[in-house]
């Protein structure tokens, strides 16, 4: 994904969110004073493993919440004109939760520049998808409310090719 995207591209991720931080100019000596609760962390110590932030990249442990907050962020993107935009990564666990799709409603309405990412690994908090839910027909997509697209996320040349091409996508639709 950093290689399809530029440094003024916000990043909005959940847990195991240490490499993104680390990927996006974090340090080791921050990481691991973070871990270990110590005022030199990125989050003062205070976030632990699940909440790592960063100007241009954070972590968010809460589940789901990734994709309301990346609604700030992106509104603000939008409005700097600089051709910037959010990536919302969220785990298949909050693909059915409420702030989610009140997200997307947003996000569709006001057109804007963001890229959600389900991080589909067939859990949820430690639960098998099949133990989670009613039925195996749900879509992580969400393609009635916003456009998406299935991409192997163990290709890394296929997710290269989804983000420039998706990042492409959401700036057309915004200058429209």
């Amino acid at each position: 994904m950093k290689a399809a995207i530029t440094n003024k591209d916000c990043i909005i991720t959940a847990y195991g969110d240490h490499c993104t931080f680390f990927s996006r100019g974090g340090t080791l000596p921050e990481v691991f004073a973070e871990l270990m609760g110590n005022q030199g962390g990125c989050s003062k110590g205070k976030g632990g493993s699940l909440h790592f932030y960063k100007k241009d990249s954070s972590g968010h442990g809460i589940v789901g919440a990734q994709v309301p907050l990346g609604c700030g962020l992106v509104f603000a993107q939008k409005h700097s004109n600089d051709e910037s935009m959010t990536f919302a990564l969220y785990g298949d666990g909050a693909a059915n939760q409420e702030q989610l799709f009140e997200a997307l409603d947003i996000y569709a309405h006001w057109k804007l520049p963001a890229i959600l990412v389900c991080e589909n690994n067939q859990y949820g908090k430690g639960i098998a998808e099949w133990r989670a839910k009613q039925s195996s027909r749900r879509s992580y997509l969400h393609e009635d409310i916003v456009p998406g697209l299935k991409v192997d996320g163990m290709d890394v040349l296929a997710v290269k090719q989804a983000c420039k091409f998706v990042k492409e996508c959401a700036l057309k639709n915004v200058k429209k």
